[in-house]
């Protein structure tokens, strides 16, 4: 059974900044060429400072940066 789960989240910033609809046709239609069976992608749409935020409490970084990625995978 494949898991294939995409999601959209805003945080502080208006839902109209992105097409969701047209943007989870695109994703979904790349990931199906390449192949992948299996994928969770959790897209948050945020402000500077929300992600300034995750930076500190997850990365322990103190700077600002335009994306963050966390990797979800059963391998270590």
């Amino acid at each position: 059974m494949k898991d294939q789960t995409i999601q959209f989240h805003f945080e502080g910033v208006d839902n109209k900044v992105v097409n969701t609809t047209l943007f989870h046709k695109w994703l979904k239609t790349s990931l199906v060429k390449n192949k992948s069976q299996n994928f969770f992608i959790n897209y948050i749409f945020c402000t500077d400072e929300y992600l300034l935020g995750v930076n500190r409490e997850y990365l322990d970084h103190d700077f600002y940066t335009d994306i963050i990625t966390f990797n979800n995978s059963e391998n270590e």
